[in-house]
């Protein structure tokens, strides 16, 4: 046992968006289980999106991690969303992901995924930072506010507020191992 860990209340929330979209998803917690988990999980499986989640000063062991993972899968997509994305300039500068999601994602996660799976659309997503060169054409630049020295990292306008909570679905806690979370009194 490595301590204290609260319960990924905000990947299990991405993982409802994600299957509510009829995709497979895994959470590994890395405040319960160490990198080399994730790793074999990832090679054994060879997901097509990989997603990070944490604190803004898990940065450096989200990009020693990333970097190990685009070795073993070089073909998926990386994004990061959360408090993490704070350190979005960090994240896309780096390579350490490809996409970074700010606020909430009820919106902009479907469309990222249609996105991947057609091509089209991009223009339509709020709320992602990424770097210029990942739009290739597929984007009217108008929709972009554009930041850092030369305008190379772009952000999409923010998508609205989920008003209606009852909307979100309900976490599968089926993906992650409850009793690791519950404390002994």
């Amino acid at each position: 046992n490595r301590g204290f860990a609260s319960i990924p209340l905000g990947l299990l929330a991405v993982a409802a968006i994600l299957r509510k979209h009829d995709i497979d998803t895994k959470i590994v917690d890395l405040c319960l289980e160490n990198s080399d988990k994730l790793l074999r999980e990832c090679v054994g499986i060879k997901p097509d999106l990989i997603g990070f989640g944490g604190i803004a000063t898990s940065f450096g062991s989200t990009k020693e991690i990333a970097t190990r993972l685009r070795q073993d899968c070089p073909d998926a997509v990386y994004i990061a969303g959360g408090p993490l994305s704070s350190t979005h300039e960090l994240l896309l500068e780096d390579n350490v992901v490809d996409y970074v999601f700010h606020g909430e994602v009820e919106y902009s996660l479907p469309k990222f995924i249609r996105f991947l799976q057609t091509g089209d659309g991009f223009c339509n997503i709020g709320g992602i930072s990424f770097l210029k060169n990942k739009l290739n054409g597929v984007a009217d630049e108008g929709s972009i506010t554009w930041f850092k020295q030369n305008a190379q990292i772009g952000r999409t306008i923010s998508e609205p507020t989920v008003t209606d909570l009852d909307t979100r679905g309900f976490p599968d806690y089926n993906l992650i191992d409850l009793e690791k979370y519950v404390l002994s009194l």
